[in-house]
């Protein structure tokens, strides 16, 4: 097939820093990128049977940061995002930012997070500058957590760089 590239000058792309794609359980495509310039960034939509791209940017929604690490999709709607600057559960224009201010998390860089078949949402938080590392999984309003060194990571490995929840709830 032909190659077309696709860029912020031709489509709704809200960056030149892709830093994750998906495409949602709507069959629309979400692609999460930056401006590092600008510091700016949010979420490009593209609806694929119209070619219309939509989406939100930080500096012109509830959207806490540029950083738009990870999009997950949970059951009724619910759109889940992982930033630099908090987990962000989007469900139509109702926003709620979990941060330290209102949850257990160390800090508020979330680098993953996945669903699994309880729609519980697993959050790799760790921060890769000071190595401060923890899963948690949230059912939506009680929170579990293990932080390194409880997973048993030796220093200086205390990064955790991936998070997958597999069919069988295997995290």
């Amino acid at each position: 097939g032909d190659w077309s590239v696709r860029s912020p000058g031709n489509t709704g792309i809200p960056g030149e820093e892709i830093r994750t794609v998906d495409v949602g359980p709507d069959g629309l495509i979400y692609v999460g990128a930056r401006w590092p310039f600008w510091q700016d960034g949010g979420v490009g939509v593209l609806d694929r049977e119209t070619q219309v791209w939509g989406g939100f940017a930080k500096n012109y929604s509830p959207l806490p940061s540029e950083f738009v690490n990870d999009i997950e999709f949970g059951a009724g709607g619910v759109i889940w995002i992982a930033t630099g600057n908090g987990l962000v559960r989007k469900q139509g224009e109702q926003w709620t930012i979990y941060t330290t201010a209102n949850s257990p998390l160390l800090h508020n860089v979330i680098r993953e997070i996945d669903l699994d078949s309880d729609g519980h949402v697993w959050i790799n938080n760790t921060n890769v500058q000071n190595q401060n590392a923890a899963l948690f999984e949230f059912d939506g309003s009680t929170w579990r957590s293990w932080a390194v060194p409880e997973i048993p990571f030796e220093n200086p490995w205390r990064q955790l760089t991936g998070l997958h929840v597999d069919k069988d709830d295997v995290v």
